[in-house]
Order: structure tokens, then C-alpha cells, then sequence
């Protein structure tokens, strides 16, 4: 894991405090984000998936996005610079 060339990148302790996720309670009081990712947490810049806490999504203002599925190995990045900072994501 955080591994290249068999050299550990981030050191683990650091990604299992992630992984962790926070009170998902906080994160679905508040309704845009609890309808845009139902049952996350947010910790450390990451969003965290809760039901499936090896799952980790970070976005950027710009439209920037990095999605981590630990378990099957998968990295999803979405580079973007739309020219104006976005407050929310479209749900649409």
C-alpha cells in the first residue's frame, strides 16, 4: 500500500487514520453533502465512505478528483481547471 518500487510512500499509520473516517453523523447534518454522498464521513481532506471505509474520495475546487478503492487495488483521477472555484458539486 502507498508503495513505488517497493519504497513506502505514505507512511501507514497515516492512511489508516484516514481510512477511519470520522462521525458520519456530523457529515449528514449537513444536507448538501449527506445527499451528494450518503453515509460518508470527512477526515483529513478525504471524504470517506463509511459502509465501505477502505474508500476514500478527495475533490478539488477547480473539479479536480481522486477517488482510492483500497481493497480492489483501483485509482481514479480527474484533472480539470474549470476557470472559476466551485463551492459544491452538481448532483445533477
Amino acid at each position: 500500500m502507498a508503495k513505488h518500487n517497493s519504497e513506502q510512500l505514505i507512511a501507514p499509520g497515516a492512511i489508516e487514520r484516514v481510512i477511519r473516517g470520522a462521525d458520519s453523523a456530523i457529515y449528514a447534518a449537513n444536507q448538501d453533502f449527506s445527499e451528494w454522498t450518503p453515509s460518508a464521513s470527512y477526515r483529513s481532506q478525504w471524504y470517506v465512505f463509511n459502509g465501505n471505509s477502505q474508500v476514500v474520495m478527495a475533490g478539488g475546487i477547480h473539479g479536480q478528483c481522486l477517488f482510492v478503492d483500497i481493497p480492489s487495488r483501483t485509482v481514479i483521477v480527474k484533472q480539470s481547471s474549470v476557470p472559476e472555484a466551485v463551492a459544491r458539486m452538481a448532483t445533477d
